[in-house]
């Protein structure tokens, strides 16, 4: 069993030489059009490339999406091809730390969090917004088990995002 894992790469379906070329636009913050598999059906996605992160065992590509006007991320394996349009400066982007409450759950910081306080059921965490696409996503993913005490602009923006994801479920 070791040899088969001695050979396994995760990354066996993707040409090394398009993950290098994708890593030199994010190093170049290079607008990119990439042609992409979404569902059954070729896409294009026009993106400020920003960095590539290995997650959730996939590989993916982040950047600025003026369609979304934010942060998005598409998976490596989905994409067919790429055109570099131009580079540029990196924008700027909405940071700020938002504080929150995590309740009844062991939990690893992450590199951006600082503790600020832990008693028997709660921790309170200060989180260093890097990207709030990420920020949403990471909230979204705590669920229940967290409650955000501040940075009220972003409080505001995320309760509008449930709302809206409510609503989608609600108008099926």
């Amino acid at each position: 069993m070791g040899e088969n894992l001695k050979n396994y790469n995760i990354l066996t379906d993707i040409n090394p030489d398009f993950i290098k070329k994708l890593k030199e636009c994010c190093n170049n913050k290079s607008i990119v059009i990439l042609e992409y598999v979404s569902g059954k059906r070729l896409t294009k996605f026009e993106m400020e490339t920003a960095f590539l992160k290995y997650e959730k065992n996939r590989l993916y590509i982040w950047g600025y999406s003026n369609k979304y006007n934010d942060f998005s991320y598409l998976r490596v394996d989905k994409i067919k091809s790429f055109e570099i349009i131009d580079k540029m400066p990196q924008k700027s982007h909405e940071t700020g730390t938002i504080r929150y409450k995590m309740f009844n759950r062991e939990y690893s910081l992450e590199k951006t969090e600082t503790l600020v306080e832990k008693n028997e059921n709660e921790l309170i965490i200060d989180y260093k917004i890097e990207n709030k696409f990420r920020a949403v996503q990471k909230f979204l993913e705590l669920g229940s088990e967290c409650k955000i005490i501040s940075l009220e602009s972003f409080k505001q923006e995320f309760i509008l995002t449930l709302k809206e994801i409510r609503g989608g479920y609600e108008n099926d």
